[in-house]
């Protein structure tokens, strides 16, 4: 408004920063007088930004002229803050910068910081509100491996500005931060432990676990012992462990884990797989000889970790090596003990013995055969005896050797008599030949006779333990 004073007829001109504006005005700005023509009065349509700026309004009549100097300034809601973007990513905040924007002709306040999940259907913005000299700010408090809508505004005495353009972020992926639940381990198998748990809490970030670990220790190496780690199945929470050792304590454990890395393991439970048969033969198997028809045979236990249970016993497989008394079919004595002693045995007989320990579960590994022998017996009777006459004074006595030795036969010994006349027996030893066949016959002739009368005649047989059981008892005579 230009109200002038003077003569008139008055004569008013406007000029926006020393451009003159037309008299009748724009579309934008309207000229008019006002009180008999001593006020101009310059009218702004639609007000914006861009009519800020400085007026001038001149008036002169005949005699001279004047003018007023009008400083426009427009306040408005200012711009939104420009060039937003991101100079740093973890995986719980987001640092971001951006350039002040036009402050509307009115200094700014503060800014607003404004932020929501990307996967919420119907999202409520987060308000942050920051210092109006800040140019970057971090926003914290985030969760790993989330999407969120970020915007900046600026704010005035006259309102906040437009959102700036949304920011999509992802936070980066960090291992889980908490360990599954419910962990549960059975070892009803001999070398397999089954493994069950539930997902860690709810509060994690979905995507937070993308698969399982099952980890397992035995249990002897302590807490400080290194866990072997075998994924699980993807998409399950039960796992099976095999290959496992039987009768063996474990402690199993499991985590959560994901492309970063694997979280916090539950708290480890211990669990023992069930009996298996013992792994491995006794150790130290010996054998030794008691009589002729006895032996002892001794071992070793089994060491701990190849026992696979509690030992319940032993069981000593015995069988002869030759089919000389009997059969030779293996033959079984159980006992707990650590030896056993193997009774009515033949004699001066050669055996085979193996021993295997069982546990309830079932036997184990027999051991390799250890060769034992029993000890010599005095021998049984010759047998075939009989008789020759080979002169008026002589007969050749023949038998073969016992079909039961019992030991190495040392020699034989002929015995002959007068028929009635024990008083009247007389012998002589006949050497025996080791390597003799048992269907071998020996011979012996008995001389200086009597050719009249009759005479019987019988034969032992002798090892280093002593003179056997007679033969039959057979009679000749010498001219016969």
């Amino acid at each position: 408004r230009c109200a002038a004073r003077g003569d008139l007829p008055l004569a008013f001109t406007w000029a926006r920063d020393a451009a003159p504006i037309p008299g009748g005005g724009s579309s934008e700005m309207e000229v008019r007088m006002e009180e008999a023509g001593k006020v101009s009065v310059l009218m702004i349509t639609s007000i914006s930004r861009a009519h800020a700026a400085v007026y001038t309004c001149q008036a002169s009549n005949r005699y001279g002229a004047d003018s007023r100097t009008f400083f426009v300034n427009v306040v408005e809601r200012p711009d939104p803050p420009g060039h937003v973007h991101v100079r740093e990513v973890t995986s719980r905040h987001v640092t971001l910068a951006w350039a002040p924007p036009f402050d509307g002709n009115s200094p700014l306040t503060h800014y607003l910081l404004q932020h929501w999940p990307a996967h919420h259907a119907s999202p409520t913005a987060i308000n942050t509100t920051l210092l109006k000299d800040l140019t970057q700010a971090t926003l914290k408090g985030l969760s790993p491996g989330r999407t969120y809508h970020i915007q900046v505004l600026a704010v005035n005495a006259r309102g906040s500005s437009p959102p700036s353009p949304t920011l999509s972020i992802t936070t980066l992926q960090e291992p889980p931060t908490a360990p599954p639940t419910r962990l549960r381990a059975h070892g009803r198998q001999q070398t397999t432990i089954t493994v069950t748990w539930q997902a860690p809490a709810a509060h994690l970030s979905p995507g937070e676990v993308t698969g399982y670990q099952v980890g397992f220790q035995e249990a002897e190496l302590g807490e400080a012992g290194e866990y072997r780690w075998r994924s699980a199945r993807s998409g399950t929470m039960t796992s099976e462990i095999t290959g496992l050792r039987h009768y063996t304590a474990y402690r199993v454990t499991v985590r959560a884990v994901n492309q970063v890395g694997a979280g916090p393991p539950a708290q480890a439970v211990v669990v023992t797989t069930s009996q298996g048969v013992p792994s491995a033969p006794p150790e130290s198997v010996k054998c030794d000889p008691l009589s002729s028809q006895a032996l002892r045979v001794r071992w070793q236990p089994l060491p701990l970790n190849l026992s696979n249970g509690p030992v319940q016993g032993y069981k000593v497989f015995y069988k002869r090596t030759t089919n000389i008394e009997g059969s030779n079919a293996v033959e079984i004595k159980r006992t707990t003990n650590l030896e056993t002693n193997l009774q009515g045995l033949g004699r001066f007989t050669n055996y085979s013995v193996r021993v295997l320990a069982f546990t309830a579960a079932g036997d184990g590994v027999v051991s390799q055969p250890v060769l034992c022998s029993t000890l010599q017996d005095v021998p049984g009777a010759p047998a075939a005896i009989h008789a020759l006459a080979t002169g008026r004074d002589s007969v050749m006595v023949s038998w073969l050797p016992p079909p039961r030795p019992n030991g190495i036969l040392t020699h034989y010994t002929l015995y002959y008599r007068p028929l009635n006349a024990p008083q009247a027996t007389r012998s002589m030893v006949v050497a025996a030949d080791a390597g003799a066949s048992p269907w071998m016959e020996v011979s012996r002739e008995v001389g200086l006779l009597d050719s009249h009368v009759h005479y019987e005649y019988w034969v032992t047989a002798s090892t280093r333990v002593g003179e056997g059981a007679a033969s039959t008892i057979i009679s000749k005579t010498p001219s016969s």
